[in-house]
C-alpha cells in the first residue's frame, strides 16, 4: 500500500510540475507577444507564436495555447498583410494564412462556442478576399457566417467587435462598409472603456490600441478631423509606440498646413 501511495504521490507531483511549467511557458509567450505588438516587431511575435505552438503540441486538447497561437498569427497577418505595415510582405502573409486557419479551427474544435476565435477565423478569409477579390464568391459566405456566430455568441466582447469592424473597414471596395465598421468599432471602444484592462497577467488585453487607432482612420476618412485626432491621441496614450496613430496625426497636420 505504501508503495502504491508513493507512486501516486510522485505522479501527482510530476503533474503539478508539468502544469506549472506549462503556465510559465505560456506566460513567457504572452509577454513576448505583447512586447512584439507594442513595438511592432515580427521576430518577437514569431517567437511567441513558436512558444504557443510548442505548448499546444505538449498539451493536446488544451484550448489556451491554441487561443494564444491564434492571436499571435492574427497579428502576424496584420504585420505581413497590411500595405501600410512596416513589414508588408504579401508572400509571407499568404503562407501564414493556412497555418492561421488550421490553428483557429483546432481551437474551435476544442471549444466550438469561443466567439473570439470565430472572429479571428473570419479575418483569415477576409484577408484571402483582399488578396484575391474573386474569392469573395466562396470566402464571403464563410466570413459572414463566422462574424454572425461570433456576434451571436458574445455580442459584448470588445475584441469580437473590433476584429469584425476592422474587417469591414479593410475589405475591398465592393464589400467594404465604412458605416458598419464605425458602428462595430464604436461599440468595441465603448466596451473596452467599460472594461478596463485587468491586472491578471495571462488575460487577453489586445485590441484596445488598434480599435482607437482605426476609429481615427474611420473618422479621418469621413472628414471629421477633430474626432480622428482624438482617437489617434487616445491610441497613443495606451501605446506611445503605436505607429499608425503617429502617422495619422502627422498626416492630419500635413493636411492642415496645406
Amino acid at each position: 500500500m505504501n508503495k502504491v501511495f508513493s507512486i501516486l504521490a510522485l505522479l501527482w507531483m510530476l503533474a503539478g510540475t508539468l502544469s506549472a511549467q506549462t503556465v510559465s511557458n505560456l506566460q513567457a509567450g504572452i509577454d513576448c507577444l505583447r512586447t512584439g505588438q507594442r513595438v511592432w516587431n515580427a521576430a518577437l511575435m514569431e517567437k511567441a507564436r513558436l512558444e504557443f505552438s510548442a505548448e499546444a503540441r505538449r498539451c493536446p486538447g488544451d484550448y489556451v495555447p491554441l487561443y494564444w497561437q491564434s492571436v499571435s498569427e492574427f497579428y502576424l497577418m496584420l504585420y505581413y498583410g497590411l500595405e501600410d505595415s512596416a513589414g508588408y510582405d504579401p508572400v509571407k502573409a499568404k503562407m501564414l494564412l493556412g497555418s492561421a486557419e488550421r490553428t483557429m479551427n483546432a481551437a474551435l474544435d476544442v471549444r466550438p462556442q469561443e466567439a473570439e476565435c470565430h472572429a479571428l477565423l473570419s479575418s483569415v478569409y477576409g484577408f484571402r478576399i483582399v488578396m484575391h477579390p474573386l474569392s469573395a464568391i466562396w470566402n464571403g459566405p464563410k466570413v459572414l457566417f463566422l462574424q454572425s456566430k461570433a456576434l451571436e455568441t458574445e455580442p459584448d466582447n470588445p475584441r469580437v467587435c473590433y476584429v469584425i469592424g476592422a474587417g469591414y473597414f479593410r475589405a475591398p471596395g465592393f464589400v467594404r462598409n465604412v458605416a458598419k465598421a464605425r458602428e462595430l468599432l464604436e461599440r468595441a471602444n465603448r466596451l473596452f472603456d467599460e472594461k478596463p484592462a485587468l491586472a491578471v497577467a495571462d488575460q487577453p488585453q489586445w485590441g484596445r490600441t488598434e480599435c482607437k487607432g482605426m476609429l481615427g482612420d474611420v473618422y479621418r476618412e469621413e472628414g471629421d478631423t477633430v474626432a480622428a485626432r482624438q482617437f489617434y491621441q487616445a491610441a497613443l496614450q495606451i501605446n506611445p509606440d503605436y505607429t499608425p496613430a503617429k502617422r495619422g496625426l502627422k498626416e492630419l497636420e500635413d493636411e492642415k498646413s496645406k
